[in-house]
């Protein structure tokens, strides 16, 4: 039952963030480098991939990696 829940919450972050980060990217894209563009839509399309799959492991890793990548490339100065 534990297992469940935090997989439904894992997923429901990932599917939050993915939904934030496409949002963003068309909200800033004529604001950021293209490289930082493609950088993160490329993350975020692999992520929205893997969650078809419903794989709690890999989803928690891309997901980690998207959240550094986001902070690392666009920071808080765009949010």
């Amino acid at each position: 039952m534990l297992t469940w829940i935090r997989n439904y919450r894992l997923f429901k972050h990932a599917q939050e963030t993915l939904k934030g980060t496409r949002k963003l990217l068309r909200m800033h894209r004529d604001i950021l480098p293209a490289e930082q563009c493609v950088a993160t839509g490329s993350a975020a399309d692999e992520l929205a991939a893997v969650l078809k799959s419903k794989d709690a492991g890999r989803v928690a890793g891309l997901l980690d990696k998207l959240e550094s990548q986001l902070e690392r490339k666009i920071g808080r100065a765009h949010v």
